[in-house]
């Protein structure tokens, strides 16, 4: 029995023959998403860019396939594809066209920092893009301008001084409460020895007259005894 086999050149012509095989099929593929593109009907877009970026993932099909889902409102997967477009992108006005797009896509998701960064690839792969200058100065536009540099500092040293205003009020209220505790206490203190001081005087008092009643009887029962009969 014989066998049967592929020589080198032989299996380079084959996998050539795939690839070119594949190309075609991707190349129907991306017609038939122009068409429907054009036709506006970007679902069927959609489905034919994905099976072209199936078949040859290049940049033209990840280009084509972004753009179709960027007008279904699907930005944030439209940014996926743009950047691979840009990356793959051998043709310097191909990649441009990636990234001005890109930046589009990002500007839509509302990510203004990126967008600028996008617009500026673009610009700086073709100067003479108006349309991304025009973009570029609107995504600049979005971005809120950061803080003066010495807004942070004057905000901490407001907290601050709000931080040491509290703990003063604080403790003057603590002072203030001590104080009518202290005077409370005090006035508490003084009535008691008041009171401690009245019952003395009644005990005094009443000693005093047990001792004069006491020398009363005592002189009265002296005279008695001395009286004639």
């Amino acid at each position: 029995m014989c066998k049967s086999f592929i020589t080198g050149l032989g299996l380079i012509a084959f996998l050539l023959s795939i690839q070119h095989t594949a190309a075609q099929s991707a190349h129907t593929e991306l017609l038939k998403g122009d068409k429907a593109y054009k036709e506006k009907n970007y679902a069927k877009a959609e489905e034919k860019y994905r099976s072209a970026v199936e078949k040859q993932g290049g940049a033209k099909e990840n280009y084509n396939l972004g753009n179709a889902i960027y007008q279904r409102e699907n930005y944030d997967e439209a940014i996926k594809h743009f950047e691979e477009a840009a990356g793959k992108a051998l043709d310097q006005n191909q990649k441009a066209q990636a990234y001005y797009n890109l930046g589009n896509a990002h500007f839509k998701a509302g990510a203004w920092d990126k967008s600028v960064e996008a617009y500026k690839n673009a610009l700086r792969l073709n100067p003479g893009d108006a349309q991304a200058k025009h973009n570029l100065a609107q995504a600049r536009r979005r971005i809120p301008p950061p803080p003066p540099p010495d807004q942070n500092k004057q905000e901490q040293n407001q907290q601050q001084q709000d931080q040491q205003q509290k703990q003063q009020q604080q403790q003057q209220n603590d002072k203030q409460r001590q104080e009518q505790q202290s005077k409370s206490q005090a006035g508490k203190e003084e009535e008691i020895s008041r009171q401690e001081a009245e019952e003395l005087l009644k005990i005094m008092e009443q000693e005093e007259k047990k001792v004069m009643n006491k020398m009363r009887r005592e002189k009265r029962g002296a005279c008695s005894s001395d009286k004639d009969w």
